[in-house]
């Protein structure tokens, strides 16, 4: 300390050049906004902070300067996806506080249903997620999912060139579901197939020969 400076000068100058990122992860979606709790947001890439019941998380002793923070992707719950910037630039100064908040919207699944009749198989039939370019076959029981879907409006399409010879589906080839995170059910879609019944049409052959039968008189 020199004679010119007063103690609170000394002490400040020895006080570590630090300050301190924080802020908010909310989850944004068709019922609104709420806190999204276990986020993690990286500092640089080197520090981790995971959000808590509110959503908040902090990075203390963050040394003077220009900072990168963002979610860690990497780590994000398997049941959201960023919505908007994922990353920002943060200015500290020393002994202040910097905020950043990032947002996130809820991944939803579809799950769905063939019910054939016994003997037939349908794991090579598509099922198309419409409008997205997502397509699936069901399992051997006839059983399919969409998984990490946005909220939003859908249409479950069977791909009619890939059924097997012989089946239609009777409940038809469209599904329209609303996906949405307060949904009081999983959104489903169940399609039952069946195998088609053609009647063979009644060919009418002209006798070419007049058989004496039935309502002809020979002649005696």
């Amino acid at each position: 300390m020199t004679s010119a400076e007063t103690i609170e000068q000394y002490t400040a100058r020895q006080v570590p050049l630090v300050g301190a990122i924080e802020g908010m992860v909310f989850q944004r979606s068709l019922a609104g906004i709420r806190p999204a709790k276990a986020v993690g947001v990286s500092l640089d890439g080197s520090r981790t902070a995971y959000t808590d019941e509110s959503g908040y998380y902090r990075f203390a002793d963050v040394p003077e300067g220009i900072h990168q923070v963002g979610l860690a992707l990497d780590e994000l719950p398997a049941d959201v996806e960023p919505t908007g910037s994922a990353k920002s630039e943060a200015k500290v100064l020393a002994r202040s506080r910097q905020r950043i908040d990032f947002n996130v919207a809820p991944l939803l699944s579809i799950s769905g249903k063939l019910i054939v009749p016994p003997g037939i198989s349908v794991e090579n039939v598509i099922v198309r997620l419409q409008p997205t370019e997502h397509y699936t076959t069901p399992d051997k029981d006839g059983g399919f999912a969409f998984y990490n879907v946005p909220e939003g409006v859908y249409e479950v399409v069977i791909d009619r060139a890939t059924l097997p010879d012989g089946i239609s589906v009777t409940t038809g080839e469209r599904i329209t579901l609303q996906v949405a995170l307060d949904s009081a059910t999983q959104a489903s879609a169940v399609f039952q197939l069946a195998i088609e019944h053609h009647e063979k049409p009644i060919r009418r052959i002209m006798e070419e020969q007049i058989s004496v039968g039935a309502g002809q008189t020979g002649q005696q």
